[in-house]
């Protein structure tokens, strides 16, 4: 009981830190955004990932909040580009398991190793993380779909996770004729593209299910 109510009494007053220093932080982060200052000055920049869990006394939300905060300054820190990728893998694979609901911190994520790496694999897997944690989101797949078609000239990746788009809720209008723009450009006879929607279709409702018994 005593262990209890100073768990309790730890957690009131972590939760009083995060409000207290929520409007330093806003301005730090914004900061950081504008290129203004460099995240070396901030201690979560430093900070080993594997810690967040003790620090957030196993709350799933104080966890997450903790984990974003961390993930932000981890990178834009000046030294990312001295990670090796599996630490960066590894470290924000970690991050973003803890369920970080913002898709700006996946795009960001996918964008710096795009841009230090060149690692087009793990920015996938990290918009792919994003999307199981933010399943009605569709700026994510539409990011990646566009990365494919126009960065990197793959419209045959491009195309699934244009249709993955196209079925979430207030997708862009234009989304079904662009759809349809694609498959014609690598030749996808309009049965084909209706045999890859319904693959997707149902591979997104299993996986809505699978993530609703979780």
């Amino acid at each position: 009981m005593a262990l209890f109510k100073i768990k309790n009494i730890i957690l009131a007053l972590l939760l009083l830190g995060f409000v207290c220093a929520a409007p330093r932080l806003q301005q730090n982060f914004s900061k950081i955004a504008a290129g203004q200052t460099k995240t070396e000055n901030f201690f979560l920049a430093n900070f080993d990932a594997a810690l967040a869990p003790i620090f957030s006394l196993g709350n799933p939300t104080i966890l997450r909040h903790f984990s974003m905060m961390y993930g932000l300054q981890y990178l834009q820190d000046t030294n990312f580009s001295d990670h090796k990728t599996e630490t960066v893998a590894k470290t924000l694979s970690f991050l973003m398991y803890t369920g970080i609901s913002i898709p700006g911190f996946y795009i960001l994520a996918c964008d710096k190793v795009i841009e230090t790496e060149k690692n087009i694999a793990l920015c996938e897997e990290f918009i792919n993380i994003g999307m199981k944690y933010i399943p009605t989101n569709w700026l994510l797949p539409l990011y990646l779909a566009e990365k494919y078609n126009a960065i990197w000239h793959d419209t045959a990746k491009a195309l699934p996770y244009f249709i993955i788009a196209s079925e979430k809720p207030d997708t862009p209008e234009f989304m079904g004729s662009y759809i349809n723009k694609l498959a014609r450009k690598i030749e996808l006879s309009p049965e084909e593209l209706d045999v890859l929607k319904e693959s997707i279709k149902a591979k997104i409702l299993q996986e809505n299910e699978t993530g609703n018994r979780q």
